[in-house]
This record gives structure tokens, sequence and C-alpha cells, in this order.
């Protein structure tokens, strides 16, 4: 599910459980509230801008079993 929890202005801080292996494309874009992120140790994939224009982002911890970070993943434009 694509943009599932896109531009979710709500929430706060987000933990990926072990149980998840993708994260799929933009699946948290736009989240402006979103301040940290866990993921799970069964993390394998962060999708492309799965957390583009999360502004407030300053935690993320992020497992040794993530072997793909998506194109802007993290990406945060600047005005």
């Amino acid at each position: 599910m694509l943009n599932i929890f896109n531009n979710c202005n709500s929430l706060a801080s987000v933990i990926i459980g072990d149980s998840i292996t993708i994260l799929e494309e933009g699946v948290f874009s736009g989240c402006s509230a979103l301040k940290s992120v866990t993921f799970g140790n069964g993390v394998e994939t962060i999708g492309d801008k799965a957390f583009s224009d999360c502004k407030a982002l300053t935690s993320v911890t992020i497992p040794n079993s993530v072997t793909r970070i998506g194109s802007g993943a993290f990406l945060v434009a600047v005005a």
C-alpha cells in the first residue's frame, strides 16, 4: 500500500515491528510532526521517498538488516 500514512500530521513517532520487511514507496512522506522512527530487525528495504518531507524527523534507528534504502527516502525539500 503506497502512501498509506502520507501527510498524516498527527504522527509523532513510529516503531516498525520485526515482522515488517519492506516499507513501500512514500509510506510516511509528508508527515510533518514525525520526529522519530525505530525499525525492527526484520526490515530489509526502505522504499523510495518513504519518509520524504518529514521535516521534524530528528531520530532514526536503522538496523543492520536493512540492505536497500530507496532514492530520496529521507529527502527534505528546502524552500
